[in-house]
């Protein structure tokens, strides 16, 4: 029995947002990092992209195993490696753990693209500040 279309989707929505809540928990108690070690932590990333992008040239979804089944366990799916869908589900699954990578790497880097849940009540307020700035303080 293929893997349903739904199932297909919420299993990659939630294996992404895993990857990048997971990260985004991790930044937030980690403790003060000298440049050396982020300079090596970088290096570590920069490996794991590469690893993934390879995997995907090679069309190895092997790496993608793991993940999948420990969301699918998560969610209570049973996912069946030899489902002809299987491989269409890892191989996505590879862009996605690629994807997310890409998104952890730019936020350890401090690149948002949006701006955080404290800071979008206050857009309107400073939005509708007067400029006193040191140009207008002379006017």
């Amino acid at each position: 029995m293929a893997i349903a279309p739904d199932k297909i989707e919420r299993l990659l929505v939630e294996l992404c947002r895993f990857l990048v809540e997971a990260a985004d928990a991790a930044r937030e108690i980690a403790t003060l990092r000298t440049p050396e070690i982020a300079t090596y932590e970088l290096n570590c990333a920069n490996a794991a992209l590469e690893t993934l992008r390879q995997a995907i040239v090679n069309r190895d979804r092997t790496l993608a195993r793991d993940p999948l089944l420990a969301v699918a366990t998560r969610l209570g799916v049973t996912l069946d490696e030899a489902d002809p869908d299987w491989q269409k589900l890892a191989f996505r699954a590879l862009r996605v753990m690629l994807e997310a990578e890409q998104e952890n790497l730019r936020r350890d880097q401090g690149h948002f693209d949006d701006p955080s849940v404290y800071f979008k009540p206050v857009r309107p307020l400073i939005d509708c500040v007067p400029d006193f700035s040191m140009t207008n303080a002379h006017r």
